[in-house]
């Protein structure tokens, strides 16, 4: 998945976390095509990482999640900019 943009034209902060948890959405939905077994998956996201993903694809803000979760809007975006 690639979000190119031209030299003059600058995402903003926000704008660029809805495109980074919305590629991570995507490939946990291209991995239910994995024809692996559920056994040998594995995945390295927390399930508050999980949690953050769903809410996003519910057109969350990373305001709204860190109030629904009880935590900063920036412990809600610090992973995506790691």
């Amino acid at each position: 998945m690639s979000f190119a943009q031209s030299l003059d034209c600058e995402l903003q902060n926000r704008a660029i976390t809805y495109l980074q948890m919305a590629a991570l959405r995507f490939h946990l939905m291209v991995t239910k095509f994995d024809t692996t077994t559920a056994s040998e998956q594995v995945h390295n996201l927390s399930p508050r990482e999980i949690q953050c993903i769903a809410l996003v694809s519910q057109g969350k803000s990373s305001w709204d999640i860190g109030t629904i979760l009880g935590i900063s809007r920036y412990t809600v975006d610090f992973p995506l900019k790691t």
